[in-house]
């Protein structure tokens, strides 16, 4: 399995209703080849706080693309409730998720499977810098790491990537 991503960083602000929130960031589209993996879990680096972090699998089919569905790459909410019903797309925990997309692909055209991450913030916001994926092919393990930041803002004390430092 591969995912090509340069590293890089998203941010969310809060929505300007008060109290707890929550921020979903996708963009990280796994292939392979031939074959499948089978995500076992996903490891969270640089994570700044003890709020929730949880990752899912969207996976959008080939019509749904072709009625202009596309990776999310940040969106407040959570991709059960924004994707879970609409026509063509799953939702699933990634521990667990079957990756079957093959590479090279085309997701406006061929559909895809997303790797999104949930953040769940209070006023103090919530953040990690990055993802290490544990997967296996053929009962093999392998680990694919993505440098990306990923941020919600909190509205009294944000993470240091909210606040310009990162």
């Amino acid at each position: 399995m591969r995912i090509d991503m340069l590293p890089g960083a998203v941010g969310l602000y809060p929505p300007e209703r008060g109290g707890s929130w929550e921020g979903m960031f996708g963009g990280v589209l796994p292939c392979l080849e031939d074959g499948y993996a089978v995500i076992d879990r996903v490891e969270y680096a640089g994570r700044q706080n003890d709020q929730a972090i949880r990752a899912v699998v969207r996976t959008v089919s080939r019509q749904a693309a072709e009625d202009d569905v596309i990776p999310v790459h940040s969106l407040t909410g959570n991709p059960e409730q924004e994707f879970g019903q609409a026509p063509g797309q799953e939702v699933e925990p990634a521990g667990g998720a079957r990756i079957a997309t093959r590479c090279p692909n085309d997701p406006y055209v061929d559909g895809f499977q997303e790797l999104m991450v949930v953040l769940a913030a209070t006023d103090r916001g919530n953040s990690i810098e990055g993802l290490r994926v544990r997967y296996e092919v053929d009962g093999k393990p392998y680990v694919e790491d993505v440098e990306w930041t990923m941020a919600v803002c909190g509205r009294v004390s944000p993470t240091a990537f909210c606040r310009g430092e990162d």
